[in-house]
């Protein structure tokens, strides 16, 4: 199945890869390859902490939110040593232990690393730096291995499993909050994120479309400040907002006088056109009777465009005629 979705990708973009630019992967834009190299293995343990602690979480983890790992003497590299040697470790310790326990830790590191592959820019190249929605099924992973660990603990397995599930449950509703709006949501990126240049743009957008051009100004400047390259502007005000948050340009007005502006009803003279259509009017459903359907309802809405254009002037009856005649006639005009 996933072959068949691979191949249908490749077929649906012409077979070629999709084109990424610096501002969504940094790091492979680096003409450095050690930086490339060095970047690309210390993503992975960026990852696994955000599944040990989910503190620090944002929506959008571009332009430079990691900054680059470019020499050998980074004190990150060693945090790469310890996750890869923990890993082999916990390879060996499931291939030794017998029995349950070591099937499931066998398990728990499939789910753990085989999801997160195609997410570590090692076969190709992928249009993130970090993004928390790859670590769904990984987190299955990470969330059996734990409990084989909380398993071994003896007397300290309730007292620290109450303790997991009640800081990742209070994280999870703090979380939640941080969802509510278009606006909670920018914040809590800036607070997490105050360098990164994306977060200031969406959130100066906000501002703008709420009216605070000052505040608005401000997130513009930091945004260029922190991004050079950044090349979006803010929008002209001739835009009008979508319901989907995005702007779209107004239509152009129509230029010259009104008599030279295109007329909503096209048919001239109606009751002709009604009486043409009716003999041409073909089988029910097909093309003529569609037609003639179409021109039916522009004759139905001149009608009652020139019965509110023209009052009923007398309401006496005529000779030989009742009131309700009078009212029947007044009514039809």
């Amino acid at each position: 199945m996933s072959v068949g979705i691979l191949i249908l990708r490749l077929w649906m973009l012409g077979g070629s890869s999709p084109a990424f630019s610096d501002q969504d992967n940094p790091a492979s834009f680096s003409p450095s390859l050690v930086t490339r190299a060095l970047t690309f293995l210390y993503l992975p343990v960026f990852n696994a902490w955000l599944l040990l602690c989910p503190w620090s979480l944002s929506h959008d983890w571009q332009m430079g939110s990691v900054a680059l790992v470019t020499s050998p003497f980074d004190l990150r590299n060693l945090a790469s040593v310890l996750l890869y040697g923990g890993l082999a470790l916990a390879l060996r310790a499931g291939l030794v232990i017998k029995g349950r326990d070591g099937n499931g830790i066998l398990l728990g590191l499939v789910l753990l690393v085989v999801p997160f592959l195609p997410a570590t820019n090692l076969f190709f190249t992928v249009g993130f730096v970090v993004a928390e929605r790859i670590l769904y099924i990984p987190s299955l992973g990470y969330a059996l291995l734990i409990s084989i660990g909380l398993s071994r603990l003896g007397r300290l397995r309730a007292p620290c499993l109450l303790l997991l599930l009640m800081a990742f449950s209070c994280r999870t509703v703090q979380r939640n909050r941080d969802w509510e709006s278009r606006e909670t949501l920018f914040v809590a990126g800036l607070r997490t994120l105050p360098h990164n240049a994306k977060m200031h743009y969406n959130y100066a957008n906000l501002q703008k479309d709420l009216g605070n051009t000052n505040l608005a100004k401000y997130h513009y400047e930091e945004a260029i400040r922190l991004w050079p390259g950044l090349t979006q502007r803010p929008q002209q005000p001739d835009a009008t907002q979508r319901h989907d948050g995005r702007r779209d340009p107004l239509p152009p007005r129509p230029q010259g006088p009104p008599a030279a502006r295109p007329r909503l009803l096209q048919p001239r003279q109606p009751q002709a056109a009604a009486r043409a259509c009716r003999r041409s009017r073909g089988p029910p459903g097909g093309e003529p009777a569609l037609r003639c359907h179409q021109q039916g309802r522009r004759v139905s809405l001149g009608r009652a465009l020139r019965r509110r254009r023209t009052p009923c002037r007398s309401r006496e009856p005529s000779p030989g005629s009742s009131w309700g005649a009078a009212d029947r006639s007044c009514g039809a005009q």
